[in-house]
């Protein structure tokens, strides 16, 4: 299981996620988890009534059918979009969130409590090694009252795991399940298909590259890389101890002119004034 700085490690090598935006990573990025939002795609899926005959016979598996699926979006009049999961209804619900893995990467995927506590069924189901695109989420409603979930809000968690032997070939299962829209009753208008599949995200590689684009993930990066981590941390003792340090300063002026030959008593009294100046 990764943890947290596991996680940060491989941002921008074994995983990607956009967009990438010091909102998102310092919200979503927990201790041993990444949490991904709810976006304005969701769909209700409603299967087709079968005869009884039909299933008597056995044909039902072979003629189940979905009927039209129907947008589940509102905006309201403060600006805000919600998703209203309907009463006794199952909804496809797509993260805001583009994410790809490395062959080397799997993970599952978990309801988050807060979204549970509202009455949505549990959801816990796999991220196969090499997926790239957003997630297509199945939320289940089984009480008798819509509930309703905010366009931006955290619902899902991402538990990431090591696999010992990395995959050869391709996940086919990427790309947010758009090859199954059409037999779930999906009907996407071509806007929401483009913004969706973002078609110029084709493999990794281009992936990473997207990702290095933003600002904030090299600042990120940059951050958590040992030198700047090692500069912080010496420049946070100084700040934490400067009274100590000026006493120290001024204690080996007093000594440099009543013993002035005392040996590197110059040298050390300049580095000292080379630290305290930037405070």
């Amino acid at each position: 299981m990764f943890s947290k700085i596991n996680i940060q490690k491989s941002l921008g090598k074994g995983i990607v996620l956009l967009p990438f935006e010091e909102k998102n990573i310092k919200e979503t990025l927990k201790e041993n988890s990444l949490n991904l939002t709810v976006s304005k795609w969701a769909w209700k899926l409603t299967l087709s009534d079968m005869p009884q005959e039909t299933i008597e016979s056995g044909e039902a598996l072979k003629q189940q059918k979905f009927e039209d699926a129907r947008y589940c979006y509102i905006a309201t009049k403060d600006g805000n979009g919600y998703i209203v999961l309907e009463p006794f209804s199952t909804t496809i619900v797509i993260t805001n969130e583009f994410l790809a893995i490395g062959n080397s990467i799997g993970g599952t995927i978990h309801t988050r409590v807060g979204t549970a506590a509202l009455g949505v069924g549990h959801i816990s189901t796999m991220l196969g090694p090499s997926y790239m695109g957003r997630l297509s989420v199945p939320l289940h409603n089984p009480t008798n009252k819509p509930i309703c979930l905010k366009v931006g809000d955290q619902f899902l968690s991402i538990i990431f795991h090591r696999l010992k032997t990395r995959i050869k070939e391709s996940n086919h299962t990427s790309k947010s399940h758009i090859e199954k829209f059409t037999k779930w009753g999906i009907k996407l208008t071509d806007e929401q298909q483009k913004e969706i599949y973002q078609e110029d995200l084709k493999d990794m590689k281009t992936c990473v590259a997207e990702m290095n684009k933003s600002k904030y993930f090299r600042t990120y990066k940059h951050e958590l890389s040992w030198g700047y981590r090692c500069q912080r941390s010496v420049k946070n003792f100084f700040k934490q101890n400067k009274i100590f340090i000026c006493a120290s300063l001024v204690l080996l002026i007093i000594l440099g002119v009543l013993f002035p030959k005392l040996p590197y008593i110059k040298e050390i009294i300049d580095i000292l004034e080379k630290l305290i100046k930037p405070l």
